[in-house]
């Protein structure tokens, strides 16, 4: 009964050690090996040559399927890990720069107030659809706010207090490109779309509105830290561009259209520098 026992004991210990995982990549080579881990970006493995034992590993990208040999019958042959989440979701808020060089004919005193104007703070939010763990596609919305309040002579007015308040929504289609491991994020983002110009504006007790609008690019570039499983630290590096050529004006019950000469477009340009929150990894 003894040496049945140990019969079994030395047949099970050979026969794990003689089990081999295998891994087929995507150009039909096979890898006999030892599978220590697999993950969503790599596939960890340890192999031996001339006695020696190698440690390994195979992005998943290069993975057709792989093998455990240690199961009964034919193993348990797996694809590659898709573990990641297909939806992500961002919000973010921070500092913004209008690029935009300011008009040559102001006053000194006008020209700081419009300086003043081209700093503002944003608020934004993002939703994509990872179709692949790299690639995905969604929409992107943000919006820039400055306001700015001041005394200086006006034509038709005198001196006469004045104020704006500027917003700039944008929002569009995105496509996105993302790395991405256990801790960290990196994404490339881009977007076209809608990008929109509201300045509520006051001179004395006359309230009035320009408003218009044009297409939009932008271009982000994020980095993302994952201190929970499905929540991220995101920090945000963008750019959008946008020119208005023309706005309608609002005072009262009045209403009309501006055309701007060429050399009076209103750059929209920014610079976003965001922090904020990233979700689904």
């Amino acid at each position: 009964m003894k040496k049945l026992f140990i019969f079994s004991m030395l047949t099970l210990i050979f026969g794990q050690l003689s089990a081999q995982d295998l891994i087929v990549t995507t150009k039909g080579d096979s890898l006999n090996c030892k599978i220590t881990k697999v993950k969503s970006d790599n596939i960890y493995f340890t192999f031996t040559n001339n006695g020696n034992t190698f440690n390994s590993l195979l992005p998943m990208s290069n993975v057709d399927s792989y093998k455990y040999g240690n199961q009964s019958g034919d193993g348990n042959v797996s694809t590659p890990s898709s573990d990641y989440q297909k939806v992500a979701f961002s919000v973010t808020g921070g500092y913004s720069r209008r690029l935009a060089k300011v008009a040559d004919n102001l006053s000194s005193d006008y020209e700081d107030y419009v300086k003043q104007l081209k700093n503002g703070y944003h608020l934004g939010a993002d939703l994509a659809y990872y179709f692949s763990e790299n690639y995905g596609a969604g929409i992107k919305f943000i919006t820039y706010k400055a306001s700015n309040s001041g005394n200086f002579y006006v034509e038709n007015y005198g001196r006469a207090d004045i104020k704006d308040e500027i917003t700039m929504p944008f929002i569009g289609p995105m496509f996105s490109m993302r790395y991405q491991n256990e801790k960290n994020s990196f994404l490339l983002n881009y977007a076209v779309g809608y990008y929109g110009y509201i300045d509520n504006w006051t001179i004395e007790k006359t309230y009035g509105t320009n408003k218009g609008g044009t297409a939009g690019l932008m271009f982000d570039v994020d980095y993302s830290y994952w201190f929970a499983k499905n929540t991220a630290l995101d920090i945000r590096l963008a750019f959008i561009s946008g020119t208005l050529s023309s706005f309608t004006r609002k005072t009262g019950t009045s209403k009309e259209k501006v055309k701007l000469e060429k050399d009076q477009y209103e750059g929209l340009g920014r610079m976003d520098i965001s922090v904020g929150l990233r979700f689904g990894k």
